[in-house]
């Protein structure tokens, strides 16, 4: 039962964070069998282990997406909830407009706050951060930046893009207390892949 407990816990956290095209696959399981010959291990250190090989498949299977030409992380922070953390991830990552754009490395903000308007996240356009390979691009509204440095910078293999809630620092440290406690766990992570390319990729 700890077993079928834990591992559920790793593909959460792993192989349920991939998106490439956004269709599930009638074909994919991921198991985890044991026959108890080893004994008792550790399980904390046990799952660690098996999270940590699951993640690195887990990137494996986004980068590996038909005519993708490099990995997107999605990182989203503060969100008022898990779930609506989950749906923003989904929404950036899976949008065509945006990853069309991550293939052209081009640093196109607009597309990524589209998305998540689109997504049914709460929340305000003038308290989120966008950052994008460590540029910020917005903050409650379009950031000064260099297109060309950012342009040059998606050109990476692996790309991140954060989304971040700004939290206004005007209340009490009993509301902030609150607050970090409500959103321990509003933070995720999603893989995906650039929009699809049918042939070569130009170089």
């Amino acid at each position: 039962e700890a077993l079928r407990a834990g591992w559920r816990r790793v593909v959460e956290r792993t192989f349920n964070q991939v998106t490439v095209d956004g269709d599930t696959s009638t074909n994919d399981l991921a198991l985890l069998m044991a026959n108890g010959a080893y004994g008792e291990v550790p399980l904390k250190a046990f799952f660690e282990g098996v999270e940590a090989v699951a993640q690195e498949l887990a990137r494996m299977i986004a980068r590996d997406g038909e005519g993708a030409t490099k990995l997107m992380v999605v990182r989203v922070v503060g969100a008022a909830t898990e779930e609506e953390a989950r749906r923003a991830a989904r929404a950036i990552a899976g949008s065509a407009l945006w990853k069309s754009a991550l293939y052209g490395n081009d640093p196109n903000w607009g597309r990524i706050l589209a998305a998540l308007g689109n997504s049914g996240a709460r929340f305000d356009p003038l308290r989120v951060r966008i950052v994008l390979q460590g540029i910020p691009l917005y903050e409650g509204a379009v950031l000064p930046f260099d297109r060309e440095e950012a342009g040059q910078a998606m050109r990476a293999e692996e790309v991140e893009v954060l989304w971040e809630r700004i939290r206004e620092l005007t209340f009490s440290l009993s509301q902030l207390c609150q607050e970090l406690a409500e959103n321990i766990t509003a933070e995720v992570v999603l893989l995906s892949s650039d929009l699809y390319q049918s042939g070569t990729p130009e170089e």
